[in-house]
């Protein structure tokens, strides 16, 4: 696993780009961090950081990438009904890569073998755990997912689950 480019490191690039700035100034505030990627070959050099404007619902997210912060999109929310509350980073104490370790460990305890497909990461501050968390989701080749919940101030494990897609 190859973490190159920490969400913190991304965070405080984008919060002193001029796209960013003028968004926090519009009153968005960042809801979660992303990043997709091959189970097979974890190279993370990019996030995408999603902003909140409450005031319109929509979602702006910017693309972070080799130190250029960039607009990818604008859309409406999807989940309106929910409230969204912003990332504290100063309460984000375990790093994506210790965030990837953990989870391989949990999914080792699931599989003896299987083919992963892809893997999600999020960092999102979650109302039902009411903290900043790690959420990793790896699919499979057997059309099942695996959603493993980190502490991101503890690194405690929160909720390991399997599924199945086909049900």
């Amino acid at each position: 696993m190859d973490v190159l480019f920490e969400v913190k490191s991304a965070y405080k690039k984008a919060e002193i780009s001029d796209v960013v700035k003028n968004a926090v100034a519009e009153g968005q505030f960042m809801t979660s961090a992303f990043v997709s990627l091959d189970p097979n070959k974890i190279v993370v050099d990019s996030w995408q950081l999603n902003y909140l404007n409450e005031k319109t619902d929509e979602l702006t997210c910017f693309s972070v990438k080799n130190g250029l912060v960039e607009l990818i999109s604008v859309s409406p929310r999807v989940h309106a009904e929910k409230k969204s509350y912003e990332v504290d980073m100063k309460k984000v104490k375990v790093s994506a890569k210790k965030a990837l370790s953990i989870s391989e460990k949990e999914l080792k305890k699931i599989f003896k073998a299987t083919l992963m497909n892809k893997l999600f990461m999020t960092l999102h501050n979650d109302n039902i755990h009411n903290k900043e968390i790690w959420t990793v989701t790896y699919t499979t080749a057997g059309f099942q997912y695996v959603k493993i919940i980190i502490d991101a101030g503890s690194g405690d494990v929160i909720s390991c689950d399997r599924k199945s897609f086909l049900l």
